[in-house]
């Protein structure tokens, strides 16, 4: 899974985790990219509050249809993991559930 992802953000590693809004920076940085070109999906709806506050998009991971919603926000082409190797911006792993970010 790890060769989707063209970036890593392993909590553990970087001493900081969701919701802490250091690691979704950190992330941005990791990806050179400005918040308002990135979706964020968490099954915690409390992940989602500081990143929507820095500008990144959010979807909240709430069942199957999760995916079809972060496909289809307005800006953000539909995306397949399977389409190449470099289909997903980021993985930013942490304890539990795992976030994305996506370049728009």
């Amino acid at each position: 899974m790890w060769d989707l992802f063209d970036h890593h953000v392993i909590s553990e590693a970087e001493g900081v985790a969701k919701p802490d809004p250091r690691i979704y920076r950190l992330t941005l940085e990791r990806m050179n990219l400005a918040a308002d070109e990135c979706v964020f999906v968490d099954d915690n709806p409390a992940n989602l509050l500081p990143a929507r506050a820095l500008g990144i998009e959010t979807v909240l991971a709430d069942g199957p249809g999760t995916a079809h919603r972060a496909a289809t926000l307005p800006g953000l082409p539909l995306f397949s993991p399977l389409r190449s190797n470099r289909g997903l911006g980021c993985h930013a792993w942490t304890r539990g559930w795992t976030g994305l970010l996506q370049a728009r």
